[in-house]
């Protein structure tokens, strides 16, 4: 579907119709705003888009937080405590899964009496990696509604407390051949993933001043993708064989909170997932939340960091060398994670996103010509490689970070927890397709088997 407009963007309408839907009653409160043209389709103000400005509080000059100590705490906390583990247990299985599809054969065979066949060992292989993406699915379901109950920061508690738990049936399954604590610790670790994925980036734009959310909202992928990174390192084989929150004035910030826990009595009862699909003015933010993280997955990212290894083995790299780039193509999205922090509340979010989707489409083009004519000429492995590390650059200035906290940006309080927790299944479900189906498809296609996420990439541009 193509939308054209000549005077407005299509966020700029969208916004308008969910004001005129989410109109509440008068707050008296004070409310600054905040003038970046950052938004995601470079609306005038960040400050539009807050609950309090909607539901028609005065305004006073501009007021710009800092980063204080403790807002960086918050953020440094979560990245590490809640975010990178997400990233981590996605990339942990990629460079070992040689060494845990034997232990998985060995555990049934002297606990079961069993002998796995090559298929039915692939069975086996691909139940654990796909059962992490279903408790994903889940877990942001979940999220919603833990959102409402016990809060943001209660639901990232919860979901370390369930990533504890995974982490303990992991340690202790490996010399009693416990294959069924894999499976129940992948599927924990999987809702783990979900509520965070699905939670922090809104917990972090919430607690964050209007000029820093931006920033704030990024440090989700960026955990993220240090966690693969990490991941990826842990993996090699030598490894292996080793075997005050915002810078403002208390009276201030005392305002905004009583305003804003006055505005969720008004807008947070009643709003569940069922009465956001509903509610007919809400379903272009959503079908945009959501689009946004499918297409994010549907982009082919974790087809490169699932399969890397075949990848770089198909480009003719040896052992050593495909673990190498592997962890080169986790240090690549790492790096623009890094980069991205400073220039994502200078650069229009809309811009960033279609300018990382077309060229996410002409980069898989050229990956699928690379891997086709491998051995047609010398250079071609080098283009290859090439191919895949600026694939994941390119992924890292728009389709990384943006998805995880448009959601915040596009909802008021009351709808956002379901819109956030819709649009994380929308990625878990992308995430899932991919994991299941790229193997297929890359045994059918071939190298031609990106095509079809170059076909998803420009969709999403054109729709966006």
């Amino acid at each position: 579907m193509k939308m054209k407009f000549k005077s407005m963007s299509l966020i700029e309408i969208t916004i308008s119709r969910t004001v005129s839907l989410l109109k509440v009653p008068e707050v008296d409160c004070k409310m600054d705003q905040d003038h970046h043209d950052t938004g995601y389709f470079a609306v005038s103000s960040t400050a539009d888009l807050t609950p309090m400005k909607r539901a028609g509080c005065s305004t006073e000059k501009e007021r710009d937080g800092r980063a204080t100590w403790l807002l960086v705490l918050s953020g440094m906390a979560t990245t590490f405590g809640a975010s990178l583990p997400v990233g981590y247990n996605i990339g942990v299985i990629n460079a070992p899964s040689a060494v845990i599809q034997k232990w998985c054969s060995d555990a049934l065979l002297q606990r079961y009496s069993i002998t796995l066949t090559p298929a039915t060992l692939a069975i086996v292989w691909s139940t654990i990696v796909s059962i992490f993406l279903i408790g994903g699915m889940i877990g942001s379901l979940a999220g919603s509604w833990l959102a409402h109950q016990i809060g943001r920061k209660g639901t990232l508690i919860v979901s370390g407390i369930l990533g504890v738990v995974a982490g303990i049936l992991f340690l202790t399954s490996k010399d009693p051949h416990l294959i069924e604590f894999i499976f129940i610790g992948r599927f924990l670790v999987g809702l783990s993933s979900g509520l965070t994925t699905g939670v922090m980036p809104m917990y972090l734009c919430e607690i964050a001043p209007p000029n820093l959310r931006g920033v704030m909202g990024v440090l989700c992928p960026l955990g993220l993708t240090f966690g693969v990174v990490f991941s990826q390192f842990m993996g090699m084989s030598w490894i292996l064989d080793m075997s005050r929150l915002r810078g403002e004035p208390l009276d201030s910030v005392s305002r905004e909170l009583e305003s804003q826990g006055a505005l969720n009595e008004i807008t947070s009862e009643g709003w569940t997932i069922a009465r956001l699909l509903s509610t007919r003015n809400l379903r272009l933010p959503l079908a945009l939340t959501c689009a946004l993280q499918a297409g994010q997955q549907t982009s082919g990212i974790n087809a490169v960091f699932y399969y890397s290894m075949k990848i770089f083995e198909s480009a003719g790299l040896s052992v050593a060398w495909q673990q190498y780039a592997s962890l080169g193509a986790g240090l690549v999205n790492f790096g623009v994670a890094v980069v991205m922090l400073p220039l994502v509340n200078r650069l229009p979010h809309r811009t960033l996103t279609i300018s990382s989707s077309c060229l996410a489409t002409l980069t898989l083009f050229l990956l699928t010509i690379s891997i086709s004519y491998i051995n047609a000429y010398y250079w071609m492995p080098y283009l290859c490689v090439f191919s895949v590390m600026f694939y994941v650059l390119v992924y890292g200035i728009g389709l990384g970070p943006i998805p995880y906290f448009i959601g915040s940006e596009l909802f008021e309080v009351g709808p956002r927890p379901s819109a956030m927790a819709l649009g994380s299944v929308a990625n878990w479900s992308g995430n899932f397709s991919v994991g299941m189906l790229f193997p297929s498809l890359q045994r059918v296609m071939g190298p031609y088997s990106f095509l079809v996420f170059a076909f998803c990439t420009s969709l999403l541009t054109i729709f966006l």
